[in-house]
Protein backbone atom coordinates (compact mmCIF):
# COMPACT_ATOMS: atom_id res chain seq x y z
CA UNK A 1 0.00 0.00 0.00
CA UNK A 2 2.25 2.71 1.07
CA UNK A 3 4.43 1.69 -2.45
CA UNK A 4 1.48 2.74 -4.41
CA UNK A 5 0.90 5.53 -2.24
CA UNK A 6 4.71 7.02 -2.87
CA UNK A 7 4.32 6.19 -6.88
CA UNK A 8 1.20 8.01 -6.52
CA UNK A 9 2.06 11.23 -4.50
CA UNK A 10 5.93 11.08 -5.03
CA UNK A 11 5.96 11.88 -1.47
CA UNK A 12 7.97 9.44 1.36
CA UNK A 13 5.92 11.15 4.43
CA UNK A 14 2.37 9.92 2.87
CA UNK A 15 1.90 6.35 5.02
CA UNK A 16 -0.40 3.94 6.11
CA UNK A 17 0.82 1.83 9.60
CA UNK A 18 -0.72 -1.29 11.30
CA UNK A 19 -1.29 0.27 14.42
CA UNK A 20 -3.81 -1.44 16.89
CA UNK A 21 -4.67 0.57 20.00
CA UNK A 22 -3.99 -1.12 23.31
CA UNK A 23 -6.64 -0.25 25.74
CA UNK A 24 -7.92 2.52 24.11
CA UNK A 25 -6.65 5.84 24.07
CA UNK A 26 -4.64 5.74 27.70
CA UNK A 27 -3.02 2.91 27.43
CA UNK A 28 -1.57 3.58 23.73
CA UNK A 29 -0.31 7.27 25.23
CA UNK A 30 1.09 4.70 28.37
CA UNK A 31 2.67 2.60 25.34
CA UNK A 32 4.16 5.29 23.87
CA UNK A 33 5.58 6.97 26.89
CA UNK A 34 7.20 4.17 28.30
CA UNK A 35 8.61 3.38 25.18
CA UNK A 36 10.10 7.41 24.63
CA UNK A 37 11.98 6.61 27.66
CA UNK A 38 13.04 2.97 27.06
CA UNK A 39 14.75 4.36 24.37
CA UNK A 40 16.59 7.40 26.05
CA UNK A 41 14.17 9.58 24.54
CA UNK A 42 15.85 9.19 21.09
CA UNK A 43 19.82 9.92 22.43
CA UNK A 44 21.90 7.63 21.81
CA UNK A 45 25.78 6.95 22.78
CA UNK A 46 27.95 9.89 24.24
CA UNK A 47 31.37 9.54 23.64
CA UNK A 48 34.96 10.98 24.21
CA UNK A 49 37.14 10.49 21.37
CA UNK A 50 40.73 11.06 20.83
CA UNK A 51 41.64 14.73 20.86
CA UNK A 52 38.98 15.62 23.27
CA UNK A 53 36.43 15.63 20.20
CA UNK A 54 32.85 14.64 21.58
CA UNK A 55 30.32 12.36 19.75
CA UNK A 56 26.56 11.99 20.54
CA UNK A 57 24.42 10.01 18.38
CA UNK A 58 20.68 10.97 18.22
CA UNK A 59 18.50 8.92 16.64
CA UNK A 60 14.81 10.57 17.09
CA UNK A 61 13.71 14.15 17.97
CA UNK A 62 11.40 12.59 20.14
CA UNK A 63 8.09 15.31 21.48
CA UNK A 64 9.27 18.04 23.33
CA UNK A 65 8.13 17.38 26.78
CA UNK A 66 9.95 18.02 30.41
CA UNK A 67 11.43 14.37 30.52
CA UNK A 68 13.07 14.63 27.22
CA UNK A 69 14.43 18.41 27.37
CA UNK A 70 15.93 17.13 31.03
CA UNK A 71 17.61 14.24 29.28
CA UNK A 72 18.33 16.10 26.45
CA UNK A 73 19.92 19.16 28.68
CA UNK A 74 21.77 16.43 30.64
CA UNK A 75 23.37 14.78 27.38
CA UNK A 76 23.79 18.54 25.11
CA UNK A 77 25.57 20.00 28.29
CA UNK A 78 28.12 17.32 28.42
CA UNK A 79 29.30 18.29 25.01
CA UNK A 80 30.31 21.71 26.54
CA UNK A 81 33.61 19.29 27.37
CA UNK A 82 34.69 18.93 24.26
CA UNK A 83 36.91 21.47 21.94
CA UNK A 84 35.06 19.72 18.75
CA UNK A 85 31.73 18.31 18.29
CA UNK A 86 30.72 15.24 15.95
CA UNK A 87 26.57 14.57 16.54
CA UNK A 88 25.67 11.30 14.30
CA UNK A 89 22.10 11.59 12.70
CA UNK A 90 22.80 9.02 10.46
CA UNK A 91 20.19 6.50 11.65
CA UNK A 92 17.43 9.56 12.66
CA UNK A 93 14.25 8.90 10.45
CA UNK A 94 13.16 12.74 11.83
CA UNK A 95 10.61 13.37 14.44
CA UNK A 96 9.43 16.46 16.14
CA UNK A 97 10.72 20.26 14.95
CA UNK A 98 10.24 22.01 18.43
CA UNK A 99 12.48 19.34 20.04
CA UNK A 100 15.38 19.54 16.99
CA UNK A 101 14.90 23.14 17.48
CA UNK A 102 15.71 23.00 21.48
CA UNK A 103 18.78 20.94 20.75
CA UNK A 104 20.30 23.13 17.99
CA UNK A 105 19.90 26.10 20.65
CA UNK A 106 22.75 24.41 22.43
CA UNK A 107 25.11 25.01 19.15
CA UNK A 108 24.70 28.71 19.24
CA UNK A 109 24.87 31.87 21.09
CA UNK A 110 22.06 33.15 23.50
CA UNK A 111 20.84 35.57 20.42
CA UNK A 112 17.76 34.27 18.73
CA UNK A 113 18.69 32.59 15.06
CA UNK A 114 16.12 31.62 12.92
CA UNK A 115 16.60 27.96 12.23
CA UNK A 116 13.49 27.09 9.55
CA UNK A 117 9.63 27.53 9.25
CA UNK A 118 6.71 25.27 8.24
CA UNK A 119 3.94 26.28 6.12
CA UNK A 120 0.93 24.65 6.46
CA UNK A 121 -1.16 24.92 3.80
CA UNK A 122 -4.57 23.08 5.79
CA UNK A 123 -4.55 26.71 7.84
CA UNK A 124 -2.48 29.04 5.33
CA UNK A 125 -0.45 29.36 8.44
CA UNK A 126 3.62 29.63 8.86
CA UNK A 127 5.33 28.37 12.45
CA UNK A 128 8.65 29.67 13.03
CA UNK A 129 11.83 28.28 14.86
CA UNK A 130 14.04 29.77 16.48
CA UNK A 131 17.00 29.00 19.07
CA UNK A 132 15.87 30.14 22.58
CA UNK A 133 17.66 32.73 24.37
CA UNK A 134 17.44 30.44 27.36
CA UNK A 135 18.40 26.75 27.72
CA UNK A 136 19.40 24.96 31.16
CA UNK A 137 22.79 24.09 31.19
CA UNK A 138 25.87 24.70 28.96
CA UNK A 139 25.94 25.76 25.12
CA UNK A 140 28.63 25.03 23.12
CA UNK A 141 28.29 27.99 20.48
CA UNK A 142 32.29 27.82 20.13
CA UNK A 143 33.77 24.55 19.07
CA UNK A 144 33.77 23.49 15.77
CA UNK A 145 31.01 20.80 15.31
CA UNK A 146 30.76 17.92 12.82
CA UNK A 147 27.20 16.22 11.28
CA UNK A 148 26.72 13.00 10.39
CA UNK A 149 24.30 12.20 7.72
CA UNK A 150 23.30 9.09 5.41
CA UNK A 151 20.32 7.86 3.62
CA UNK A 152 18.28 6.78 6.68
CA UNK A 153 18.55 10.70 7.71
CA UNK A 154 15.25 11.77 6.86
CA UNK A 155 12.27 14.55 8.14
CA UNK A 156 13.22 16.64 10.99
CA UNK A 157 17.01 15.27 11.27
CA UNK A 158 17.08 16.76 7.65
CA UNK A 159 16.23 19.92 8.48
CA UNK A 160 18.40 20.09 11.72
CA UNK A 161 21.55 19.66 9.19
CA UNK A 162 19.81 21.89 6.33
CA UNK A 163 19.39 24.43 8.85
CA UNK A 164 22.82 24.37 10.16
CA UNK A 165 24.54 23.89 7.11
CA UNK A 166 22.65 27.02 5.52
CA UNK A 167 23.87 28.99 8.92
CA UNK A 168 27.75 27.59 8.73
CA UNK A 169 27.63 26.76 11.91
CA UNK A 170 28.32 22.61 11.49
CA UNK A 171 30.15 20.79 8.41
CA UNK A 172 27.76 17.93 7.10
CA UNK A 173 29.69 14.46 6.57
CA UNK A 174 28.51 11.68 5.16
CA UNK A 175 25.80 10.53 2.31
CA UNK A 176 23.00 12.43 0.91
CA UNK A 177 20.20 12.29 2.97
CA UNK A 178 16.32 10.83 2.77
CA UNK A 179 14.80 14.09 0.78
CA UNK A 180 12.15 14.49 2.96
CA UNK A 181 10.62 18.19 3.72
CA UNK A 182 7.27 17.77 4.20
CA UNK A 183 5.55 18.05 7.59
CA UNK A 184 1.95 16.44 9.43
CA UNK A 185 0.44 17.18 12.61
CA UNK A 186 0.95 13.29 14.04
CA UNK A 187 -0.55 9.99 13.31
CA UNK A 188 -4.03 10.14 12.10
CA UNK A 189 -6.24 7.02 13.37
CA UNK A 190 -8.27 5.72 10.18
CA UNK A 191 -9.58 2.38 12.21
CA UNK A 192 -8.80 0.89 15.34
CA UNK A 193 -6.08 -0.78 13.86
CA UNK A 194 -4.46 1.48 11.21
CA UNK A 195 -3.11 4.76 11.23
CA UNK A 196 -1.72 7.23 8.53
CA UNK A 197 0.94 9.85 8.29
CA UNK A 198 -0.52 12.39 5.72
CA UNK A 199 1.84 15.72 5.18
CA UNK A 200 -0.02 18.81 5.10
CA UNK A 201 2.98 21.03 5.40
CA UNK A 202 6.62 21.96 4.30
CA UNK A 203 9.64 23.09 5.03
CA UNK A 204 11.02 26.75 4.36
CA UNK A 205 14.59 28.24 5.16
CA UNK A 206 14.23 31.26 5.82
CA UNK A 207 17.89 31.74 4.29
CA UNK A 208 17.72 29.50 1.00
CA UNK A 209 13.74 29.76 0.68
CA UNK A 210 13.40 26.73 -0.31
CA UNK A 211 14.14 23.30 1.15
CA UNK A 212 15.47 19.66 0.44
CA UNK A 213 12.63 18.06 -0.63
CA UNK A 214 13.27 14.84 -2.91
CA UNK A 215 17.14 16.19 -3.44
CA UNK A 216 18.36 15.58 0.25
CA UNK A 217 20.95 17.62 2.45
CA UNK A 218 23.71 17.48 0.53
CA UNK A 219 27.00 16.69 2.46
CA UNK A 220 29.65 19.30 2.50
CA UNK A 221 32.08 16.41 2.70
CA UNK A 222 31.00 13.34 0.54
CA UNK A 223 31.83 9.93 1.79
CA UNK A 224 30.39 6.99 2.64
CA UNK A 225 27.98 6.72 6.06
CA UNK A 226 30.34 4.11 7.21
CA UNK A 227 33.70 6.23 6.69
CA UNK A 228 31.97 9.55 7.80
CA UNK A 229 32.86 9.25 11.46
CA UNK A 230 36.67 8.58 11.01
CA UNK A 231 36.40 11.56 7.94
CA UNK A 232 34.67 13.67 10.48
CA UNK A 233 37.32 12.48 13.28
CA UNK A 234 40.01 13.65 11.01
CA UNK A 235 38.96 16.73 10.09
CA UNK A 236 38.07 17.72 13.64
CA UNK A 237 41.23 17.42 15.07
CA UNK A 238 43.12 18.75 12.07
CA UNK A 239 40.76 21.95 12.92
CA UNK A 240 41.72 21.84 16.33
CA UNK A 241 45.31 21.61 14.98
CA UNK A 242 45.37 24.38 13.41
CA UNK A 243 44.42 27.27 16.39
CA UNK A 244 46.35 25.27 19.15
CA UNK A 245 49.02 27.26 21.17
CA UNK A 246 49.90 24.36 23.88
CA UNK A 247 53.22 22.50 22.54
CA UNK A 248 52.75 19.34 24.12
CA UNK A 249 48.67 19.52 23.37
CA UNK A 250 49.63 19.74 19.46
CA UNK A 251 51.75 17.15 19.51
CA UNK A 252 48.57 14.82 21.19
CA UNK A 253 46.53 16.25 18.18
CA UNK A 254 49.13 15.59 15.44
CA UNK A 255 49.86 11.73 16.48
CA UNK A 256 45.86 11.26 16.47
CA UNK A 257 45.55 12.46 12.73
CA UNK A 258 48.66 10.92 11.85
CA UNK A 259 47.26 7.74 13.61
CA UNK A 260 43.79 8.07 12.16
CA UNK A 261 44.79 9.25 8.64
CA UNK A 262 46.05 6.27 7.58
CA UNK A 263 43.15 3.97 8.18
CA UNK A 264 40.55 6.97 6.71
CA UNK A 265 39.60 7.74 2.94
CA UNK A 266 40.36 11.24 1.86
CA UNK A 267 36.69 11.60 1.57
Amino acid sequence: MNRTLLNASHDKHLAVFYQPMPNGTQGAAAQQAEQRERLNFGFGKLERLRGNVGYLEIVNFTDLRQQSAETASALLSTLANFDAIILDLRRNGGGNTPMMAFVATYFFDPTPVHLTDIYWRDTNETSQFWTAAFVPGRRSARQPLYILTGASTFSAAEDFCYSLQSLRRAVVVGETTGGGAHSGRGLQRLTSSFTAFIPVGRSLSPITKTNWESTGVTPDIKTSGEASLSVAHVNALKALLEKETDTQWKQTLQQAVDDLSKSTPDR
